[in-house]
């Protein structure tokens, strides 16, 4: 297995492995299969433009597919510039249970600590998803808040969203 930050000639590749997580595991992200399904490419290849301040990383296999995807993109207020966002984690199913998750998020952490300046990375994940959550934890994430009904996935079923956040580097806290 290998990772890497993923390129716009990665589009389509991305993009079917996106489409499949959000129709596959509706509750664990905000954007629904329907809303995205009919994304034009351009918008796709523009995410997938990598900067200091958003990129998305793919993992691999041996075999070249792609299995496994986390995006990054850095706040945009001067104030909120020292955090960033962790969003869209998926590895497929038939790689699940190998450690591509860990790996993947490792290798991102790395990547923002070694050629970024963010001091905090945030994420959100589904309450109920019990293995992220305990993967995030043994990154150092903590929970800081907890969402009821972050998001309806339809006219009675809810899913609340949990908030984590992780320290990468020295901060002077004001009380």
């Amino acid at each position: 297995m290998y990772i890497r930050v993923l390129q716009p000639d990665d589009t389509e590749i991305y993009w079917q492995l996106r489409l499949k997580a959000t129709k596959e595991n509706p509750e664990s992200f905000s954007s629904s299969f329907e809303e995205l399904v009919d994304t034009p490419n351009l918008v796709i290849q523009d995410r997938l433009k990598s900067s200091d301040s958003q990129f998305v990383m793919g993992a691999f296999a041996d075999s070249g597919e792609l299995i496994g995807i986390l995006g990054f993109q850095q706040e945009l207020s001067k104030k909120f510039r020292h955090k960033g966002v962790l969003s869209g984690m998926y590895v497929d199913q038939g790689s699940q249970g190998q450690g591509v998750g860990r790996q993947l998020l490792s290798r991102m952490i790395e990547h923002i600590e070694t050629e970024t300046e963010i001091e905090q990375l945030n994420l959100a994940v589904a309450e109920h998803n019990k293995s992220a959550k305990r993967l995030y934890e043994t990154f150092g994430f903590t929970t800081y808040g907890l969402e009821i009904n972050a998001m309806k996935l339809d006219e009675h079923t809810f899913v609340n969203g949990e908030y984590m956040a992780k320290q990468l580097g020295r901060r002077c806290v004001l009380s």
